[in-house]
């Protein structure tokens, strides 16, 4: 029991750190823009998607709309995006222009250099939207005077182009989000290491203390296990995933703080540094150096820095899986299984999850909007061969 509780306060503890490093990385976010750069992207790869003559729509209304779309009402006028466009290669190069400035075509110190430029301010992108619900979307394409008359004129061919835009604008959504977590999490990890390695994080150091202070342990566990804390615990903190809007430095400094004065071991402490050069070794740099220097590296600094980088990079795996781990863990220490099926969505499409009622559902759903799409299709090739 007692390894138990010491393997649920490390990764209590893992959690609470990787909060911080979460509010660090969402820091960063925010400050370059990253999620305004990806909304706009989308809106870029769906307006190549439109079906501009099934709406009855041209370039310049689609401007229109995607302008509607990115940008809310409540935008100052000095801030509101102007120009007229046509066509759709004009569309297509202001919204790369508002979008991620071809970033990854660039070197790593440039990009670097544009996420210092936009510290201070983002005056292009400062009154864009960062997302747009699909229901939101559909009404102001819908709203669009061109769209009203064709959907008058021909309400089942908007009907289907209206069910493709919804399923291309989740789907890029959903494919543009999948990039963005898969690039945030290689950030994550190296902000990880980079936290461990300033602050003195030490994994196996924190888990022996566990292992040799059960007490320790327990105040830890009764501290952040939301399972130990019930609605009574009004003097707790527990550890749970916050909301993004709920992220904050002084949480994270708070956070930090908490955890060193409960005695978990972290940050510097005074510890083995090489001599000052007496004037014998001041003669002989080559002599110090492999009697002192090289030494020191190997027994000391090699066996700190690889805990210290590995604890970073556990930290790195971000505080929802590591409370995932905590709840698991919770679990076992109870005895308690939850048989529970975790849904997976890939691409904004559901899972069956072995349910045959939701897979009739999904499969009845696929072939409705796929016979509606063909039977549109062969009308259109009836009256063709009828007008010919």
């Amino acid at each position: 029991m007692q390894l138990l509780d010491a393997a649920l306060a490390f990764v209590l503890t893992m959690a609470a750190l990787a909060t911080v490093v979460t509010v660090m990385m969402e820091s960063c976010i925010r400050m370059a823009r990253i999620r305004k750069k990806n909304f706009i992207h989308t809106m870029r790869l769906l307006a190549r998607e439109l079906d501009l003559k099934a709406l009855g729509m041209d370039g310049e209304a689609l401007w229109k709309f995607l302008v509607r779309v990115i940008q809310p009402p409540s935008t100052p006028t000095h801030q509101k995006i102007k120009g007229s466009h046509s066509e759709l290669s004009d569309i297509d190069r202001k919204m790369a222009a508002l979008g991620p400035d071809r970033a990854r075509g660039t070197s790593l110190p440039v990009r670097l250099w544009n996420l210092i430029c936009q510290i201070p301010g983002d005056a292009k992108r400062e009154a864009l939207n960062d997302t747009a619900s699909l229901e939101h979307l559909l009404r102001c394409l819908a709203d669009t005077p061109a769209v009203k008359t064709t959907i008058l004129n021909a309400r089942d061919r908007v009907d289907v182009e209206f069910n493709r835009i919804a399923r291309k604008y989740e789907e890029i959504s959903a494919g543009i989000s999948i990039g963005f977590k898969r690039h945030t999490q290689a950030w994550t990890m190296i902000v990880g290491i980079v936290f461990a390695i300033a602050c003195n994080i030490n994994g196996l150091t924190i888990f022996e203390t566990f292992l040799l202070d059960p007490e320790l342990a327990q105040t830890v566990i009764t501290t952040y296990d939301t399972s130990e804390n019930g609605p009574d615990n009004a003097g707790s903190t527990p550890l749970s995933p916050a909301p993004e809007n709920d992220l904050s430095m002084d949480a994270a400094r708070d956070r930090l703080a908490e955890l060193k004065a409960m005695g978990i071991p972290m940050g510097w402490h005074t510890g083995r540094t090489l001599a000052p050069l007496s004037t014998t070794e001041m003669s002989q740099p080559v002599q110090w150096m492999f009697n002192c220097v090289l030494p020191w590296v190997f027994k000391t600094f090699i066996p700190w820095l690889f805990p210290v980088a590995l604890t970073g990079a556990l930290i790195g795996l971000g505080a929802p899986f590591w409370f995932d781990v905590a709840k698991r863990l919770s679990q076992i220490r109870k005895g308690i299984q939850n048989d529970a099926a975790s849904k997976e969505f890939r691409f904004s499409s559901e899972n069956a999850n072995g349910n045959p009622a939701k897979r009739r559902e999904i499969v009845t759903r696929v072939l409705t909007d796929a016979a509606r799409e063909a039977q549109l299709s062969e009308t259109e090739k009836d009256t063709h061969k009828v007008q010919s």
